[in-house]
């Protein structure tokens, strides 16, 4: 079970449902928490041996403490220094927040690691999509749910359980089930780029496309989650 913690009441202002943040004692399977807060830095992760080289994000009030705005540079975003996400099972939670009137056209990357990435697509469907090499083992597309410009808090979860059983590959918007997929295969080897968020990998490759919202909590696990991991003391706006 994740250990969590109530936000604070001002937080209400964004999400119609409360969600808590992750906090000590970390589970085992939580790989890396990138949540902008840590007192030894904004860019060193809470949870995670890597480090994140900043180009053009600013800081800003997040959901939870402070978040990270990205800035549309072509070339901009947090790379990290490693390879970060799992080869097999895995899950990603992001907070995030798209700005009032930024319609998003093109593909956009939230997060990217070649061979995984999460994102908008150029149709406006939101989708997370995870590749062998060229070959895409799926990719978990909604196409009714998008990156909201609302300009309030959202959350993502996207999990696959590293198999190719029937829909072993998942994907929540706001802790709704939008979309999920059969994988045609198992991922066998490590990308061959690092991480990057708000942007592809490595970011001079960057696209003009790249994400100028604002995230505020990453976290990334060796499992496959449910979102019922995440619902804790949720409640309902006064």
């Amino acid at each position: 079970m994740i250990s969590l913690v109530e936000t604070s009441p001002s937080a209400l202002q964004y999400l119609d449902t409360r969600w808590t943040k992750l906090k000590p004692p970390y589970p085992s399977d939580l790989i890396a928490f990138i949540d902008f807060d840590n007192p030894a830095g904004p860019l060193v992760p809470t949870v995670g041996n890597f480090t994140l080289t900043n180009t053009g994000t600013i800081d800003i009030e997040g959901y939870h403490g402070r978040g990270r705005k990205g800035s549309g540079g072509t070339n901009d975003g947090l790379q990290a220094n490693q390879k970060v996400l799992p080869t097999g099972a895995k899950s990603i939670w992001i907070i995030y927040k798209n700005p009032v009137g930024s319609r998003i056209i093109g593909d956009i990357r939230l997060m990217n690691e070649t061979g995984m990435e999460i994102g908008d697509m150029s149709n406006g469907a939101l989708r997370y999509t995870e590749l062998q090499g060229t070959t895409t083992l799926f990719s978990v597309i909604a196409p009714e749910f998008t990156l909201i410009n609302d300009d309030c808090w959202h959350t993502i979860l996207c999990a696959w359980n590293g198999t190719t059983g029937a829909n072993c590959a998942k994907m929540w918007h706001d802790g709704v089930l939008v979309a999920q997929a059969t994988a045609a295969g198992i991922r066998t080897s490590a990308s061959n780029s690092n991480m990057a968020i708000f942007n592809y990998s490595p970011l001079s490759s960057g696209s003009a496309n790249n994400f100028s919202g604002a995230l505020d909590e990453i976290a990334i696990f060796n499992t496959a989650k449910d979102i019922s991991d995440f619902k804790r003391n949720i409640r309902r706006r006064d």
